[in-house]
């Protein structure tokens, strides 16, 4: 009955189910006349193994809406795995070699498909709604990025995301790139008699350009030679709790209700705010920079949008740099 329930009633939270299955082994002890200290442990052991056993022997029978679909068995049976894989940090590896067995279609979790078909791509990106993955980054009393968003909301926001990736907004951010382009050559000179990590000197040329795309300048990692304020320490963590919640979405809601947890979120986003204001009060306005498009200061949208969510977007920019870099030097 549990299972049938809250497979039916899917609950955005794990809290509800958890005190749910808490309480039944008790309440029927009470109700049915046993001992609830002697026969309390046998009831719980009985009750979860019945009903790990309906999950399991449903997620593997031929009844599931995903059974046509090949994959490993471990992977069928819970998305655990998966999260296992994240933490290692070789999912996509995990991924690769699955598809290399199975093809481009493959089962990696109990309601997840892993796609490498390219055809499919326009059709899954443009008519299907977005995972709960993608809530993993947001804080609900934080303002959405357009990563967050769906349908109608995300849009309006597409229009100006549109505008700053045209190719001649691209070209607009050419002196940008160039002149941090130099300084990494010329800071990479200096030390050319020396063992540098030059992973760390992309790192520091890849924030301080987002940075001042997105808000402005103000980074100036390059210049330092280190991450001084630990941006770039505080992304890369943020990149990767978003990537490991995201494979337990239905832990979102009761991590983001623990006081302390919620914090992180939300600190970014206050941060991306801070520097959304400075970026405000130091260019002039009219610098076609990514912010320019962001906060739509040509004024083409019907309605402007707000320094906040213009701030989120800002933040998706660098922590996309993160994302992208990651997996160049992966490669």
């Amino acid at each position: 009955i549990n299972h049938w329930f809250f497979r039916k009633y899917e609950p955005l939270g794990a809290t509800f189910p958890f005190l749910i299955i808490v309480a039944q082994p008790p309440a029927v002890l009470v109700f049915g006349g046993g001992s609830l200290v002697s026969d309390l442990l046998y009831t719980y052991v009985v009750f979860l193994c019945s009903l790990g056993l309906s999950i399991v022997v449903y997620r593997l029978s031929p009844l599931h809406p995903l059974a046509q679909f090949p994959g490993p068995t471990i992977g069928k049976i819970t998305q655990l795995w998966t999260l296992w894989q994240t933490l290692q940090g070789y999912k996509y590896l995990y991924h690769k070699s699955l598809h290399d067995k199975y093809g481009p279609y493959v089962r990696i979790g109990p309601n997840e498909i892993s796609v490498i078909d390219a055809p499919a791509v326009q059709k899954i990106l443009g008519g299907l709604d977005k995972g709960r993955y993608y809530e993993s980054g947001h804080h609900k009393l934080t303002p959405p990025a357009i990563v967050c968003l769906s349908g109608e909301a995300h849009a309006d926001r597409r229009r100006v995301w549109n505008r700053a990736m045209t190719t001649a907004s691209l070209k607009e951010y050419e002196p940008l790139i160039v002149k941090r382009a130099l300084e990494l050559v010329s800071r990479l000179h200096g030390h050319q008699h020396a063992p540098i990590d030059f992973v760390a000197w992309i790192d520091f040329f890849a924030l301080d350009l987002m940075g001042d795309l997105a808000f402005g300048g103000k980074f100036e990692m390059m210049k330092d030679g280190q991450d001084s304020d630990g941006l770039g320490k505080r992304i890369r963590w943020f990149v990767k709790a978003s990537n490991v919640v995201g494979q337990v979405p239905w832990l979102i809601s009761t991590l983001q209700s623990i006081p302390g947890v919620d914090q992180v979120v939300r600190e970014f986003n206050s941060f991306g705010q801070n520097l959304a204001k400075k970026r405000i009060e130091n260019v002039a306005m009219g610098t076609k920079d990514l912010w320019y498009h962001l906060a739509d200061e040509a004024g083409l949208e019907n309605e402007k949008p707000s320094l906040e969510n213009s701030a989120a977007d800002g933040i998706v920019a660098l922590v996309a740099r993160a994302r992208s870099l990651c997996s160049a030097q992966d490669s």
